[in-house]
């Protein structure tokens, strides 16, 4: 399970219990109330337990966690993630586990360009390289130092035409008197989209 980490957002004193550092280790569900059990991770801490009418579970999501991701949403179980080792879907085991129905779980937001360590090439988590980079100017060249795509386009429109490269090497940098610039080295084209046009 992920830990719970603090919120920059006060909460009104009483309205909420919430605690830091801590883990949810069980939720049960009976006819009238979810028992949830909170363990906070810190030296000679307790479980907590709580009884609620309802709860509401924002855990994150499951980029981290390729199981899911092949379950849910094959077409991105092989691709980096910029989520953190942290986004396992730990809460939507919970919720299974007490009858929660999911929804859209096959929409796994995909984010087409990311920083990649020279050093670790094949690392599957990325540094995500925003939409900024290309807004201000970045753009997005094959290894000929072609532009294949309109940077500015929406992030599933660039992400198709990024994705129908295999990358072999990915590298982005920027210094003052250059714009951001990402070249692709492609080893081969996506059939489907050239097919298309």
């Amino acid at each position: 399970m992920s830990l719970i980490t603090p919120s920059s957002t006060p909460f009104p004193t009483g309205a909420i219990d919430v605690h830091t550092s801590s883990r949810v280790i069980a939720l049960a569900k009976n006819n009238t109330y979810y028992k949830i059990i909170v363990e906070p991770q810190h030296e000679h801490a307790t479980p907590i337990t709580y009884q609620a009418r309802a709860v509401v579970l924002a855990s994150g999501g499951f980029g981290a966690n390729t199981t899911l991701l092949q379950a849910y949403a094959p077409q991105a179980s092989n691709l980096p993630t910029t989520n953190g080792a942290f986004a396992t879907g730990d809460g939507l085991a919970l919720a299974r586990d007490v009858g929660a129905a999911t929804k859209h779980l096959e929409q796994v937001q995909v984010h087409p360009t990311g920083f990649v360590d020279p050093g670790d090439p094949d690392a599957k988590t990325k540094f995500l390289a925003p939409e900024k980079l290309r807004g201000v100017g970045g753009v997005l060249v094959d290894e000929h130092g072609r532009r294949f795509v309109n940077e500015l386009a929406t992030r599933d429109v660039v992400y198709v035409l990024v994705g129908c490269m295999v990358c072999v090497l990915c590298v982005a940098w920027y210094t003052p008197r250059h714009p951001p610039k990402t070249v692709l080295r492609q080893s081969r084209r996506c059939h489907h989209h050239t097919a298309r046009g």
